[in-house]
């Protein structure tokens, strides 16, 4: 994606020491500079993009990967908030939108959310270089951010680990040490949306400078509970940051972060379709049955706290090359509450604490420009402690779950029981790797790439009961004291062809995504087995062009590609007679190909046109025992959540105008379609419950969603306003479908048609 900036008016304006930080940090001098820079040679001419996605600063249609590039323009004109709001702006790419451990992010039909602390993501998402870490950490809030670069397909040379599917690189605006600025954002919208952001420039000497950016935000959610009449999908998220910048001399510079957001509110775990056995569907008469509602006596809570700090050291040598230094700290801490059995009566919920910590040390030594080899190499070392607390939990009315279940004295539930999981998982991680180009002849490059990994994962794990003397729904007890090892060589080879304005590039690359323990409400077999799985694989073959044409008015890329994944890691529920088995097993081989195409094209001096599109053909190789009746074979099955089709586009006209002080008018129009998709391995449109009737489930249709913004840019840059809208059509669309442990027939809906206004005003 592409800003329209020939005649845009906003300042952007970075220091000598600001730019050399940002290189440090993977900003590129270049998009700092350029982006959104009026060219007075051409004024109507895409500008040229900059990125690190190899860790060194390239221009964006030389680097042999497929990829969507967002400045801060894009994320403000399509008013996106944290990384979920980037769902549908990029081919092949889409999020849960969910927060927490039910975050997942999806390349390729290819992504998982990690619930349970033993279980890692397939998407890895980098703060100005800085691993997150787990789902509860993805979902950043897109605060004051200077780019995010979305890579698609493995990335295990230059990321490492749990990149099987692709990364998503986010860097933030740095402190500038020339002059002083600010910034103030402010937006309403209806459910009950606001929003307060802002950022704070302060240089202290011609070598230092610190900034400090902030954002607050509430919602009001769009679902209701029948139960208590409250809101639910409300959220409350406020979000800091807190940079400092020094250049000790021409040569060597440091920069420091620290940031902190936390998030409170409820969130939507699914809207009932059936009973809470999934014996019979809900009455079409039913006040539950209305979308956008659920009927709980708990409302389901996500608390989540996420920090962190970077330190980077940059020093260049006489000759040009750059040795970093990056030191990481992240921490996340989510406390769930989730009513399980999606009722009002009080059978069970469950409480869970996930807390993960991180640590993260890279080196890197990156070569000089211009020369016939250049390179980035480097050594990492990644240390994580996860812990976990899960607890379900009896109420009152559990007398009801007994007769279901057939249970008589003296094994019986009784409120106030629990079923508890308690653990922690240390992961070490130690890499070295080598990424670069080697020019073979004047327009003709060999792409190289190599990563060693070697991991260890340590496990303790309890599984208990109290107040309950049988076996509950087969879920085990004892206690599990592991250690797991493994290693990997991930490589990458390509060649690149320069061709008058094109560059045409072919790629072979691996990966691999960690293996690990199955850390949950799991069976005594399960528990007795070791309650391990391997690593899953990855080949992936990749060819495309990327170029400008028509005197730098079109940018176009296309890609075509095809990955084999082996050991393919399936987290499902799989049903037994009263309720399901929890599992993470190496149960397939998942294949998925298709092409990518991004195309920019401005026409003339005032429109800016967009189009993105994505076929994905995801499907399960081999999958014996993944299907819906008696574990049929799901071999053959569709990727859930994997569209053939996926569209993004927009139109962007601007246009100065006289009346209001020469001030930029600027309107956006923006359009998503997603085809069909199916939610679960089992690829159904409907399924036939235990009483004999049938539902529609696992099936998300075919959608159109619109969105707007209309504005004004003041000529000096010092403020501009914006309607905006969200989903405008107000399209009826489903976000997911899920079937819960006591086999519970669930689905949640997207957002309902969100409007707003935003003002923001820029010091300088």
């Amino acid at each position: 994606m592409s800003s329209i900036h020939f005649i845009s008016c906003k300042k952007a304006s970075l220091s000598t020491l600001s730019l050399a930080i940002s290189f440090a940090l993977y900003i590129s001098p270049l998009a700092a500079q350029e982006e959104n820079k009026v060219d007075d040679d051409k004024n109507n001419t895409i500008e040229i993009i900059s990125v690190v996605a190899q860790k060194r600063v390239q221009n964006e249609l030389v680097v042999p990967v497929s990829m969507t590039t967002l400045g801060s323009e894009d994320i403000q004109a399509t008013g996106a908030n944290d990384l979920n709001d980037l769902s549908d702006m990029a081919p092949n790419f889409s999020t849960t939108g969910q927060e927490g451990h039910q975050a997942a992010i999806y390349m390729r039909g290819v992504g998982t959310w990690s619930r349970n602390i033993g279980f890692d993501t397939r998407v890895g998402v980098y703060l100005d270089g800085i691993y997150l870490g787990q789902s509860t950490a993805i979902n950043q809030a897109m605060m004051e951010l200077q780019q995010a670069e979305i890579l698609r397909g493995p990335q295990g040379t230059l990321f490492g680990k749990n990149t099987i599917a692709g990364a998503v690189n986010l860097i933030s605006i740095k402190p500038d040490a020339e002059e002083f600025s600010a910034h103030v954002g402010l937006e309403f919208g209806n459910f009950g949306s606001q929003q307060l952001s802002g950022r704070l420039n302060v240089p202290l000497s011609d070598t230092t400078a610190i900034q400090f950016s902030f954002m607050k935000n509430d919602f009001d959610g769009q679902y209701v509970n029948l139960y208590d009449d409250k809101e639910v999908g409300a959220r409350k998220t406020q979000a800091m940051r807190f940079q400092l910048s020094h250049e000790f001399n021409d040569q060597f510079s440091l920069y420091f972060s620290y940031d902190d957001s936390e998030f409170t509110g409820s969130f939507v775990n699914g809207e009932a379709l059936t009973d809470t056995f999934g014996s019979v569907p809900l009455s079409p008469d039913d006040p539950a049955a209305a979308p956008f509602v659920i009927n709980s006596n708990i409302t389901p809570s996500n608390d989540n706290e996420n920090s962190g700090a970077n330190l980077t050291l940059s020093y260049t040598t006489d000759s040009g090359a750059i040795f970093n230094s990056i030191t990481g700290y992240r921490d996340s801490l989510g406390y769930y509450v989730s009513d399980t059995d999606y009722a009002p009566l009080d059978f069970i919920h469950i409480e869970y604490t996930d807390e993960y910590s991180n640590i993260s040390q890279e080196f890197q030594w990156i070569s000089p420009e211009n020369k016939a080899f250049e390179y980035v190499a480097g050594l990492y070392f990644y240390s994580q402690e996860g812990k976990t607390d899960r607890s379900a939990i009896t109420g009152p009315h559990i007398a009801f779950l007994n007769a279901a279940f057939g249970l008589t004295d003296p094994v019986v539930f009784k409120s106030g029981d629990v079923v508890y999981n308690r653990g922690t998982v240390d992961t070490s991680s130690i890499a070295l790797y080598a990424n670069g180009n080697y020019q073979l002849a004047d327009k003709t490059f060999l792409d190289l790439g190599l990563r060693y990994t070697t991991e260890e994962k340590e496990v303790d794990f309890d599984l208990g009961r109290t107040g309950f003397s049988g076996a509950i729904l087969g879920i085990g007890t004892g206690n599990l004291t592991d250690k797991y090892e493994d290693n990997f060589i991930s490589h990458a080879i390509g060649l690149r062809q320069e061709i008058d304005n094109s560059n045409l590039y072919i790629k072979w690359s691996t990966g691999f995504k960690s293996g690990g323990f199955n850390l949950d409400f799991i069976q005594q077999n399960v528990l007795d087995a070791g309650a391990r799985f391997d690593k899953e694989t990855v080949n992936s073959i990749e060819a495309g062009v990327k170029g400008r044409y028509f005197e730098d008015k079109l940018k176009f890329i296309f890609a075509v590609f095809k990955a084999d994944y082996d050991d393919y890691q399936v987290n499902q529920f799989l049903a037994t007679e009263n309720g399901s088995q929890i599992t993470i097993q190496n149960a397939a081989k998942v294949v998925t190909q298709g092409i990518e195409l991004g195309s920019v094209y401005a026409l003339g001096d005032n429109v800016l046109i967009e189009f993105n599109y994505g076929y994905l053909d995801a499907y399960f190789d081999k999958y014996p025992g993944g299907g819906f009746v008696n574990g049929s074979d799901a071999s053959g099955n569709r990727l859930p959540y994997a569209p053939k089709h996926s569209i993004s586009s927009s139109i962007q006209y601007e246009t100065e105008l006289e009346a209001f002080g020469n001030s930029l008018f600027v309107a956006r129009l923006g359009h998503s379609y997603t085809s069909k998709q199916y939610t679960t391995a089992w690829q159904l449109d409907e399924v036939t419950l235990r009483g004999g009737d049938t539902i529609s489930f696992g099936a998300i249709d075919a959608h159109n969603l619109f969105n707007m913004r209309i504005g004004l840019v003041d000529s000096e840059g010092s403020w501009d306003v914006s309607l905006w809208g969200k989903n405008i059509t107000n399209e009826k669309y489903l976000k997911q479908s899920y079937r819960d442990f006591f086999n519970t027939y669930t689905e949640q809906y997207g957002d309902q048609r969100m409007y707003g206004l935003e003002v923001n005003y820029y010091f300088n």
